[in-house]
């Protein structure tokens, strides 16, 4: 059984046609999706659809999603006191306009996270002599974008084990997927297998591919990230993570075009300078 793992499109609809495209190559059995679709990119409405074709069998709220919350108050007569919650309410005004309210009643109805249950596993092999519990699916995962209970909580190794003890609480079996950092780490905590695949869009530790935005030229490359989890009959799992590539030099034209206001918040992720 093999389950594609993808989070984090932040409207990027070249990045993700990138993924879907070698996902459908890898045919993977079920597909998850763990938040921040529409917003911070130039084409929700169009990854929004996408996304829709893949039916997710889980599809989680993002703190970015969340935001459309916001587009739905009269808040014309507000000056955000900041010049960085200016620029959230743009981009998300942008995703907002965008959207029509059944898509947008959609979006803020998903979960902040779910138990995916999976068909029925054979009994592990136990005449192995080293204990294989970080490496057995159970029954099956739990999916959010940051933790189980937050959108916005951010689960790395590098907090501390307290923190992750709280964090990990309300995951379910031995398999936890989540996103939000854009960070690409596969640790074992308390015997729960933990996976953040990274980003379809701006991920984080991906080498910087150009110093400045004038470096990149037409047909420039930039890095997609997502992940598969296959699980064996007798729960023995595995993973794989997937960098595919996409016209980076095309992202920008569509940004200028649209006149998106987030361009620059999107292209400090993939080059030195502006």
């Amino acid at each position: 059984m093999k389950i594609a793992v993808i989070s984090d499109i932040h409207a990027n609809l070249l990045a993700f046609e990138a993924v879907v495209a070698d996902m459908k190559r890898a045919a993977p059995d079920f597909v998850v999706f763990l938040g921040d679709l529409v917003v911070t990119g130039p084409r929700p409405k169009e990854c929004f659809e996408l996304l829709k074709t893949l039916h997710p069998t889980a599809w989680i709220l993002g703190n970015t999603d969340d935001w459309l919350r916001e587009g739905l108050d009269d808040t014309s007569d507000v000056i955000p006191p900041t010049k960085h919650e200016l620029l959230v309410r743009r981009m998300s005004d942008f995703a907002h306009d965008r959207l029509d309210e059944t898509d947008r009643a959609f979006l803020l109805a998903r979960p902040v996270s779910r138990y995916f249950s999976f068909p029925a596993i054979e009994s592990a092999d136990t005449s192995f002599k080293y204990d294989r519990t970080p490496f057995l699916a159970d029954s099956g995962m739990t999916c959010c974008h940051g933790s189980p209970t937050s959108y916005s909580q951010a689960i790395h190794p590098g907090i501390t084990a307290e923190v992750m003890d709280a964090a990990i609480k309300g995951a379910r079996g031995h398999v936890m997927a989540c996103g939000h950092t854009h960070y690409r780490v596969c640790f074992s905590h308390n015997g729960v297998s933990v996976f953040n695949f990274g980003s379809v869009s701006m991920p984080f530790n991906t080498p910087m591919l150009y110093a400045s935005r004038a470096e990149v030229r037409d047909g420039s490359r930039a890095i997609a990230q997502y992940g598969l989890i296959d699980i064996a009959p007798d729960g023995l799992l595995s993973h794989e993570t997937r960098d595919v590539s996409f016209d980076l030099s095309a992202l920008i034209r569509d940004m200028e075009g649209l006149d998106y206001p987030g361009i620059d918040i999107v292209m400090e992720k993939y080059v030195g300078e502006k």
